[in-house]
């Protein structure tokens, strides 16, 4: 693994993570507990339950970054072969993800998709190119 803290750009193989999964069930489950506590009639009570099952737990969530990504630190992400720029990063919840936001969509990587080494090296990166 090689220094990314003054690259261009940085290439990641990124695995799916197991994070995004246990939280987007959190998030599922806590909508169907609210949906069985509220007051609303039963009718759209059951009406919301079959909006909740028949949505994947992943649409809970925005869309991940996995597979070859390449992220250029001049605002673009390269993945599966197409090239989206974007015009932030959030590191807000960096403890769990990064948030890259273009205009009407947003992506997430999250910390365990990658080595932690990794994972640290492009938050430092990130953080830089921030600062004024």
């Amino acid at each position: 693994m090689s220094l990314i803290t003054s690259a261009k750009s940085v290439k990641l193989e990124l695995c799916y993570s197991y994070t995004a999964q246990v939280f987007a069930a959190i998030v599922f489950m806590v909508l169907i507990w609210a949906v069985i506590v509220s007051p609303i009639p039963l009718s759209a009570s059951a009406f919301l339950f079959s909006v909740f099952l028949t949505r994947p737990l992943s649409a809970l969530l925005p869309d991940c970054l996995h597979g070859s990504v390449e992220i250029g630190f001049d605002g673009y992400l390269k993945m599966n072969d197409q090239t989206q720029s974007f015009q932030s990063v959030s590191d807000l919840h960096s403890f769990a993800f990064l948030s890259f936001h273009a205009r009407g969509k947003h992506w997430l990587l999250w910390r365990d998709s990658c080595e932690e080494a990794t994972y640290r090296q492009l938050l430092v990166r990130l953080k830089r190119k921030q600062e004024p």
